[in-house]
């Protein structure tokens, strides 16, 4: 018998108080080390104005947090930007999960599914794109159990930890969405 997915993850719009949480998060150097744009570093007075500015008051970018349906605390973000509503595509740019007891393939792989969801049901987009570091291997697998496929690798795209990083690009259409959405929404009882 099949019964619909549990999912352990749930997306909600950013508070004001959630810049505490991410400028923790942007000052650790290993979580840094996963994501494909470079370390900056900012105050926590930026850090608010961020959260204000881009993911509370922003049209043109989408930022939401994750948040997990056990205690409801916020566990990560994920952002979409360059939204082109004309062409119907974005760009997925970036999922940070914070605490390390939440860095897993299935919170990832949830908190993805429920960002594509919202693109290509309720925002209409035709095609979702995103890149990742060639060498996080556990991106590239969940971007890919997702439907996401490989267009393109851009050669040492990224300098970070004094050295060059390639990324690889990749993208997903509504059509292949809906393919993966049947089978991932099904589980086995």
């Amino acid at each position: 018998m099949k019964k619909t997915k549990e999912f352990k993850v749930y997306l909600r719009a950013f508070e004001l108080d959630d810049y505490v949480l991410t400028h923790k998060w942007r000052c650790d150097d290993e979580i840094q080390n996963l994501l494909g744009g470079n370390k900056y570093f900012v105050s926590l007075e930026h850090e608010k104005q961020w959260v204000a500015e881009k993911t509370i008051g922003n049209s043109n970018e989408l930022y939401l947090a994750i948040c997990s349906k056990l205690n409801n605390e916020m566990i990560g973000y994920t952002g979409v930007k360059e939204i082109d509503r004309l062409n119907r595509n974005a760009l997925v740019h970036g999922l940070l999960l914070g605490d390390k007891r939440n860095r897993n393939l299935t919170i990832s792989t949830e908190a993805l599914f429920l960002l594509l969801n919202y693109l290509f049901s309720e925002m209409g987009l035709h095609r979702v794109y995103g890149y990742w570091l060639e060498e996080h291997k556990s991106s590239l697998l969940f971007g890919k159990m997702l439907g996401f496929v490989k267009e393109g690798l851009l050669r040492d795209a990224v300098f970070k930890n004094n050295s060059f990083h390639n990324l690889v690009l990749g993208s997903i259409l509504d059509s292949d969405f809906e393919k993966i959405k049947k089978r991932f929404l099904r589980k086995e009882e």
